[in-house]
């Protein structure tokens, strides 16, 4: 796996996760859904499983700009996942910036 856009991914682990950032997510949703890992390290997504906040019809969070505060599992994706989440879908936004497969 190669890495692109690499002054976007220095510049967002360096000075954070602006507007720029936020404008890569596409509403896939993925992120939004519980997830389990087996023993063999299998990941599966729970798509019965949406996080309460997800509007389901369009992939939106009802409470975004508080997601952190209002929902404890919720998480910031940073550089990290957008290289490595074995879990992100190819058509992440984040993974389509970032990775090269």
């Amino acid at each position: 796996m190669k890495l692109k856009n690499i002054g976007l991914l220095i510049r967002s682990v360096l000075t954070g996760y602006g507007s720029e950032w936020e404008s890569l997510c596409n509403n896939c949703g993925v992120c939004c859904y519980e997830k389990t890992e087996n023993d063999d390290g299998a990941i599966f997504i729970e798509f019965d499983k949406p996080c309460s906040y997800l509007d389901t019809s369009n992939n939106n969070c009802t409470v975004y700009n508080e997601r952190f505060r209002k929902c404890r599992e919720c998480s910031r994706l940073g550089a990290w996942h957008a290289i490595y989440a074995r879990w992100l879908p190819p058509d992440c936004g984040y993974v389509k910036k970032f990775r090269k497969f």
